[in-house]
């Protein structure tokens, strides 16, 4: 039920988006106006909200790899580090193979699209006159779709049976991978969705600071809480995003003895 009906039709979705994403930032590229910045603008929500669904499956072919890091952490890591992000445009730097994650991913084209200049007809302008940008923006599009590709494509692939077939509940089981990263993706939104704009995240306490918000430039960051609270409800029951009721963690805990109560 897991692989089939939730984590497969997740990467399946959010790949297609990212691509509809790339081919509208192509376009921008090409004929840097207006009409096609709002289309691109639109094709990165689309996109990002949708990989709200894919927060919980931190493991396996989204997992952490050598110099790559778990998917979310790729491609969703906030708040974006902004003076970095200048300092590559303008020294025409394109290349991703370091740690710096906060300089990549959807919160680097948050700030692109939507905070590079202060409203739309600036940021069009400021496209329009700096080739560099546009090199970085179209950077980041790519590295954001081939990280999203090869995840959805091994889900796709031999991995399926590699999850479904380890089975059991020990440490490394799909059980264990699948549980523990369900625990960590609530805690994302607990500590830092929540907890670093409020001045609270663990272990820190901090001024109020509404800037640290997940999506601050495009201003749709209650939506992406509910986006992802939803996919961790639907998760723990076993709901795939149609709405078809499967076996989950809840029908599980219901099974044993007193897990109703609990």
């Amino acid at each position: 039920n897991y692989a089939e009906n939730l984590i497969i039709p997740s990467f399946i979705e959010l790949n297609q988006k990212v691509k509809v994403l790339q081919d509208a930032v192509n376009a921008f590229s090409t004929n840097t106006d207006l009409a096609n910045l709002l289309i691109v603008q639109n094709a990165w929500k689309s996109a990002y909200l949708s990989s709200q669904s894919t927060n919980g499956f931190n493991f396996g072919p989204a997992g952490e790899d050598g110099l790559t890091k778990g998917l979310t952490e790729e491609i969703a890591t906030f708040p974006v580090n902004t003076i970095s992000i200048l300092d590559r445009i303008s020294s025409n730097n394109t290349s991703f193979n370091d740690f710096q994650r906060d300089i990549r991913g959807f919160l680097a084209l948050d700030f692109l699209l939507f905070g590079i200049a202060e409203d739309n007809n600036s940021i069009v302008s400021y496209f329009s006159e700096n080739e560099n940008a546009l090199n970085y923006l179209k950077a980041v599009t790519n590295h954001s779709v081939q990280s999203v590709e090869v995840v959805s494509n091994t889900w796709n692939g031999s991995y399926k049976e590699t999850f479904i077939n380890n089975n059991g509940t020990s440490v490394g089981s799909s059980t264990s991978l699948l549980y523990n990263e369900f625990i960590k993706s609530f805690e994302t939104i607990k500590n830092y969705k929540i907890g670093l704009p409020i001045g609270n995240a663990p272990g820190v306490i901090v001024p109020v600071n509404p800037t640290l918000v997940e999506a601050y430039y495009s201003g749709i960051s209650t939506q992406l809480i509910k986006e992802h609270l939803n996919s961790i409800e639907q998760l723990w029951r076993g709901t795939s995003k149609n709405g078809n009721s499967g076996i989950g963690f809840k029908a599980y805990l219901e099974s044993v003895v007193g897990g109703k109560e609990l």
